[in-house]
C-alpha cells in the first residue's frame, strides 16, 4: 500500500478529530469539560509520551518528524483565526465604561503575578538547573513567571461562551483585561527574546514590536474597517467580503510577527477593530470551522513537542508551583487589583477565576520560549500539564463563586439591556 504525504495528513486529521468526539460526546465529558479541554488533552494523548509509549510503530508511522510539515502549519492558521475570533468577542459597550477595571487587573494583575512567579521560577532553577534550558537562571524566572502570569485570551472567549456570560460584565471586562494581559504579554517577550538570541539593538526590537502592534490598530480601525464597510454598502457579495476581512486578519497577524510580536497579536487585533457589522458576519462564519476543524491541529501540534515520565520528580515539582502561582497567585493578585479599582470582592474573585484560565496562549509562549533554549524540556512538558489544568478548573471554580456570590458576581448590563443574570442549564 502506497502512503503519500497527502494520505498521512488526512489520516492525521482524522485521528485529531475522532479521539476529541469521542471523549467529549460519546463519553460524555461534555458534562464536565469544555471542549476545550478535551482538544488539549488528545493533543497530549496523541504524543510520544502517551500514543508513542503504547503504540509506537503507529506513533510514527502518523508522527514522523518528516510528515509534520502539514500539521504545523495548519496549527499557525488555526490559532490566528482563533485569535481574531476572540478579538470578535469582546463587547465594547461593555468595556467602555470599565476601563480602569480593565487597566488595573490586565496589567496590575499580570505583573504582581509574573512578580510573584519569576521569584518561583528562581528557586526552581536553583534546585533544578537542567530545567532553565541553556539560556541561565534570570532568563528562565522571568520567562517561568511570564507563563504563569499570561491569560488565555482565545480559550477564555470558548469558556465565557460556554459561561454564557460573554455579555454579562464580569465576562466583558475579564476578555477585555485578558487583552491588556496578552499586548503585556508580547511587549515583554519582544524584550526577552533577543535576549535569548544574543542579540543586540534592544530598544530598537521593542520599538519595532510595539510600533506594529499600533500600525496594526490604526490600519484595521482606520483603513480596512471603513473600506469593508462600503462594500458592504454597494451591497458585494458575503464571499468577497468575508475574503476582504480574510486578507486583513492575515494582513495584521503577518505585520505584527514580522516585527517581533506574535501573529496571534495581529490577529486579535483585527478582530477587536473592525466594524461591528464586519465582526458579527465574520464571527459566525468563522467560529465552527476554526473551533471545531483547525484548532485540534494546534493541540497536536503542541502535544507532539510535549515528552514527558511520570517519575521524573522535577517535571511535577514544576508542575505544583507553576500551578500554585497560575491559580492562587493570579487569583490574590487580581481580587486586590480590582478591589483597588473600586470593585467588590465578588467581582474581583470572578475576575482572578477567569483569568488564571493558561490554556492556548500559555502553550503558544512556552512553545517560543522552549524552541529558543530559554526554559527547558521538562519545564515544557510540566507547563502543557498546567495549561491542561488550570483551564479544566475554570468552569466549576466559577459555578462555585455564582453560587456563593449570585447576583453580586453576575450583576451587569448587556447593551442597552437591564441587569441580568446568567440562566442555570
Amino acid at each position: 500500500m502506497h502512503h503519500t504525504t497527502a494520505s498521512i495528513l488526512l489520516l492525521q486529521a482524522t485521528a485529531v478529530l475522532v479521539v476529541p468526539f469521542l471523549f467529549w460526546w460519546v463519553l460524555g465529558l461534555r458534562r464536565f469539560l469544555p471542549l476545550v479541554v478535551v482538544q488539549i488533552l488528545t493533543g497530549v494523548l496523541l504524543g510520544p509520551s502517551v500514543l508513542g509509549v503504547a503504540a509506537p510503530d503507529v506513533f510514527a508511522f502518523l508522527f514522523s518528524k518528516d510528515l509534520l510539515g502539514g500539521v504545523n502549519a495548519i496549527a499557525t492558521l488555526a490559532v490566528t483565526l482563533f485569535a481574531f475570533k476572540a478579538g470578535t468577542e469582546a463587547d465594547h459597550d461593555l468595556i467602555a465604561p470599565a476601563a480602569r477595571t480593565i487597566f488595573a487587573v490586565g496589567a496590575g494583575g499580570l505583573l504582581a503575578t509574573w512578580g510573584i512567579g519569576a521569584a518561583a521560577g528562581w528557586a526552581l532553577a536553583g534546585r533544578f538547573p537542567l530545567m532553565a534550558g541553556d539560556q541561565g537562571p534570570a532568563l528562565f524566572a522571568i520567562a517561568f513567571g511570564l507563563c504563569n502570569a499570561v491569560p488565555a485570551l482565545p480559550v477564555l472567549a470558548v469558556l465565557l461562551r460556554e459561561l454564557d456570560i460573554l455579555q454579562v460584565r464580569v465576562g466583558a471586562v475579564a476578555l477585555a483585561a485578558a487583552g491588556i494581559g496578552d499586548a503585556i504579554l508580547w511587549a515583554g517577550m519582544a524584550v526577552l527574546l533577543p535576549f535569548a538570541a544574543g542579540e543586540g539593538g534592544l530598544l530598537r526590537e521593542g520599538v519595532l514590536a510595539l510600533g506594529s502592534g499600533l500600525l496594526a490598530c490604526l490600519g484595521v480601525r482606520f483603513v480596512a474597517g471603513p473600506l469593508i464597510l462600503a462594500m458592504m454598502a454597494r451591497q458585494a457579495p458575503e464571499r468577497v467580503v468575508m475574503s476582504a476581512v480574510a486578507i486583513v486578519i492575515f494582513a495584521a497577524s503577518s505585520l505584527t510577527l514580522l516585527f517581533g510580536l506574535h501573529n496571534v497579536v495581529g490577529a486579535f487585533v483585527a478582530g477587536l477593530f473592525l466594524p461591528e457589522r464586519v465582526r458579527q458576519l465574520a464571527a459566525d462564519k468563522l467560529d465552527a470551522p476554526t473551533a471545531l476543524i483547525l484548532m485540534p491541529f494546534f493541540f497536536l501540534a503542541t502535544g507532539l513537542k510535549t515528552s514527558f515520565s511520570l517519575a521524573d520528580p522535577a517535571i511535577w515539582t514544576i508542575f505544583v508551583v507553576a500551578l500554585a502561582v497560575c491559580v492562587l497567585a493570579k487569583l490574590a493578585a487580581t481580587m486586590l487589583a480590582a478591589r483597588l479599582a473600586g470593585e467588590s470582592w465578588a467581582m474581583g474573585a470572578g475576575l482572578g477565576v477567569l483569568l488564571q484560565t493558561k490554556g492556548l496562549m500559555e502553550l503558544v509562549i512556552v512553545t517560543v520560549f522552549y524552541e529558543r533554549g530559554v526554559v527547558g524540556p521538562a519545564t515544557y512538558s510540566a507547563l502543557v500539564i498546567v495549561a491542561l489544568v488550570s483551564t479544566a478548573l475554570t468552569m466549576p471554580l466559577f459555578d462555585l463563586l455564582e453560587r456563593l456570590y449570585g447576583a453580586r458576581l453576575l450583576g451587569g448590563r448587556r447593551a442597552g439591556a437591564t441587569v441580568v443574570t446568567r440562566p442555570r442549564a
